[in-house]
């Protein structure tokens, strides 16, 4: 099998930004060697992005603790173009992202499902090859678009795919703790402090265990602010994707959140999804916050109320 040959500098600064600000540590870091050779020293651009990931990301260190090495930033910027695997079965419908340009999203959601990213991989490794998708060839910005969207679908699958969001932006409402004790007792709820009426909403819904492990205060936060029709949008593409049955689900978990879109939802669905993505529910496989039914609990406000009491905000 062929295997993707790109390089870090086909991506502009913009981009890496973008990718870093989501947590890609090979885009920080490449970032990062950029800036060791600016004759002006580090922007206080890059000093806000690393303020950042030592708040909220994993910072790679030298030994010595020092953050801004040139060997440093070079050994870790060449994770960026190293591709898992699994990428090359990915199909190019689920490369969407939200630094995409919508007209490029909706011309890689038009794609058929068989259409993979292993299909693309001799004309992307040559210069100056001509790529048509859905009739279109590209332009020479969009083929580096998707390039750009490749590398943005590794990272996922360069990282453990959690079944709970590992974000520190979410007050999560049950401990691990609380969850290994109702695995550990077959789902028995009782084995948590909660109110009988709680508990009783808890165990009708169906899926108490997922309610356990992705509910959390922002989450609720969020839902109390969402229409009906949202809901019921959010629903439908969840429960369109999980009946879609052409992916395997071992590929499914690690795949961004954003591919429960379709094209028909594309444009009031990408900003609403994105509200998800950013607080910290980024997989498909925490999708399962769009079960029917999970946002009726969270816009309960008696159960929330007592379940928000259990937070160290």
């Amino acid at each position: 099998m062929s295997k993707l040959k790109l390089t870090n500098d086909i991506f502009s600064e913009s981009q890496l930004y973008k990718l870093a600000i989501m947590g890609c540590v090979p885009a920080f870091a490449e970032l990062g060697y950029r800036e060791c050779h600016r004759r002006a020293g580090f922007s206080k651009k890059f000093g806000t992005l690393e303020n950042k990931f030592r708040e909220y990301f994993e910072l790679p260190k030298t030994a010595s603790g020092h953050v801004r090495s040139l060997s440093l930033y070079k050994r870790e910027s060449s994770q960026l173009c190293k591709f898992h695997s699994r990428v090359y079965e990915v199909p190019l419908r689920f490369l969407i992202n939200p630094i995409n340009t919508n007209n490029f999203n909706k011309l890689l959601m038009g794609t058929p499902i068989d259409q993979k990213v292993i299909d693309f991989v001799l004309p992307l490794n040559r210069a100056n090859a001509s790529i048509v998708i859905n009739g279109k060839e590209l332009t020479s910005l969009e083929v580096r678009d998707l390039k750009f969207s490749i590398v943005w679908i590794n990272w996922f699958f360069k990282r453990p795919a959690f079944r709970r969001p590992p974000s520190k932006l979410l007050n999560f409402h049950f401990s691990k703790s609380d969850l290994n004790a109702v695995l550990n007792y077959d789902f028995h709820l009782r084995s948590i402090k909660l109110s009988k009426e709680s508990i009783k909403k808890l165990e009708d819904s169906g899926f108490q265990e997922d309610f356990i492990r992705l509910s959390s205060a922002q989450l609720a936060t969020v839902a109390e602010n969402l229409r009906q029709p949202q809901i019921t949008k959010l629903e439908r593409l969840f429960y369109i994707f999980q009946n879609m049955d052409v992916v395997k689900e071992d590929l499914t978990n690690f795949l961004p959140i954003f591919a429960i879109l379709n094209i028909q939802n594309y444009d009031s669905g990408m900003k609403l999804i994105d509200r998800f993505f950013k607080l910290g529910y980024t997989r498909v496989l925490h999708a399962k916050i769009f079960n029917i039914g999970f946002f009726k609990l969270l816009k309960d406000k008696n159960l929330i109320q007592e379940l928000n009491q259990r937070v160290d905000f």
